[in-house]
């Protein structure tokens, strides 16, 4: 799927433009399985769950026809090869204490968090305002069986007087429990919902699961 040449100079323009050209691909992949990270057979890099390769982006056929699935920062992970940017964790190298998880884990919801904070890309959540269409939810990784940590991206645009509980995100997402992923050859797919549902169902507080947010422009424009 090749990239829609963008020939205004209005950025506020361009931006609107590498939004929804980035999310109608997400959208084309509404479907495709969900399989959880296990460590015992999957790697981080290459073409499959994680989607861990600075190459160009396959198409939801592609996907489909060799069996392949996404992680839940393999959706993030294709929109920035879709955008020919360059996945979190095979740029240039990190310092610091998250440089272990950056080489170790590169497009995992460690390395996203740990990239984006090192760039000064993350805010904190504010439950009381909304935010605008292609924005990416962080919830950080805690551990492999309890919880892997979720990125999703916020899928539509809402008025003033509504905030992100009103929102929809586009995610993939499991609906299988890690314990149960060897009774089952799926876990779940890319799907959207309502931002609610996983920021209920997961949560390990009285807030909610998702923590940060990162704005569009700072993920699927800028390296």
């Amino acid at each position: 799927m090749a990239n829609i040449i963008i020939k205004t100079t209005n950025p506020i323009i361009i931006k609107r433009n590498v939004v929804d050209e980035a999310l109608q691909y997400a959208e084309s992949l509404v479907g495709l399985p969900f399989r959880w990270y296990d460590p015992a057979i999957h790697i981080f890099s290459g073409d499959d769950v994680f989607w861990c390769e600075n190459s160009a982006a396959p198409t939801a056929d592609e996907i489909q026809k060799n069996d392949k699935s996404i992680a839940c920062t393999g959706l993030p992970n294709l929109l920035r090869r879709f955008r020919g940017l360059t996945i979190p964790g095979l740029g240039p190298k990190m310092r610091g204490k998250f440089a272990h998880i950056y080489q170790a884990c590169p497009g995992g919801t460690g390395t996203w968090f740990a990239h984006l904070r090192q760039n000064k890309r993350l805010q904190k959540l504010d439950m009381k305002k909304s935010y605008p269409r292609g924005t990416l939810l962080i919830a950080r990784f805690k551990d492999i069986g309890k919880d892997q940590g979720h990125l999703a991206i916020v899928y539509d645009d809402v008025d003033e007087t509504k905030n992100i509980t009103d929102q929809k995100v586009i995610h993939a997402t499991p609906t299988i429990d890690y314990k149960e992923r060897a009774n089952h050859e799926n876990h779940g797919a890319v799907k959207i919902e309502s931002f609610m549902i996983g920021n209920e169902l997961w949560k390990w507080d009285k807030i909610g699961y998702y923590k940060y947010v990162c704005l569009p422009e700072n993920w699927l424009i800028f390296n």
